[in-house]
């Protein structure tokens, strides 16, 4: 018999009646649950400032996007996992640009340019059945990733959005949690809408869509009296001063005149 646990990954992952499906009723082809990972990775990135993003980004997601609230957990290492669940399974390339450009939006400029740069997403089904943060193969379905246990005496864990600050400086458990708590903590997500998340993708802008805006004068290579370099660096100036374009992309025009003078 199913494990109450395995019965709530079930049903965000599909696998239960009025699970998630995309428009061919086929799961594997989309992903149907996303978790941003966020840790103190770096100098910049202190523990307690990932404990912000994470009570941040949780809260923001609900009051600024309308968002059923994600689940969130501890890694079992050095970080937290931020999780949606999508009621209709979209195409992983979408998913992650749409995430990126939430998450780059509620968390702002303090967070820095690695963190809204580049967030890192992991996302079920995946394509390879490993598991972050242990070790060996599993079904993409079967079983959840969190609890997992990571290292001795660390076990990942779902955890209260009002036990974030307990946890900020040693996001794990020293021992195995109770599979009645996690299956409940998991049972608060709510899958988000097939309505609300052509809104949130549509707030996201196209897949090919340019990042300049259509106003903006960029020189061409080749074109008379300008250099490729030139050319180059009129283009980044560009992106860089476009109050439309997306922040992550203003920040990264900025980063690169920075290194290349």
């Amino acid at each position: 018999m199913a494990s109450a646990l395995s019965n709530q990954w079930a049903r965000l992952m599909g696998a239960a009646p009025g699970g998630p499906r995309n428009l061919a009723g086929d799961t594997a082809a989309g992903v149907c649950v996303v978790a941003w990972q966020v840790g103190a990775t770096s100098s910049e990135r202190s523990s307690e400032k990932a404990g912000e993003w994470v009570s941040r980004v949780w809260s923001r997601a609900q009051s600024e996007a309308g968002l059923p609230a994600p689940a969130i957990s501890v890694d079992g290492a050095a970080g937290w996992q931020l999780w949606f669940a999508l009621a209709q399974a979209r195409p992983r390339a979408e998913v992650k640009r749409v995430f990126a450009h939430l998450i780059g939006g509620w968390l702002g400029e303090d967070a820095g340019p690695d963190a809204i740069a580049s967030p890192m997403f992991h996302c079920w089904p995946d394509e390879t059945g490993a598991v972050p943060g242990a070790s060996g193969p599993r079904s993409g379905a079967g079983e959840p990733p969190v609890p997992r246990q990571v290292g001795p005496d660390r076990w990942s864990a779902f955890v209260a959005p009002d036990l974030v600050p307990v946890f900020v400086d040693t996001p794990w458990l020293d021992c195995e949690p109770g599979e009645e708590g996690q299956a409940a903590l998991l049972a608060r997500l709510i899958p988000i809408q097939a309505s609300d998340w052509e809104r949130l993708r549509a707030s996201a802008g196209p897949r090919e869509q340019s990042r300049v805006s259509p106003g903006a004068q960029v020189p061409l290579t080749g074109e008379a009296g300008v250099q490729p370099a030139q050319a180059a660096q009129a283009f980044l100036l560009s992106v860089m001063n476009d109050e439309r374009a997306e922040l992550a992309l203003r920040i990264e025009a900025a980063r690169v005149l920075l290194a290349h003078g």
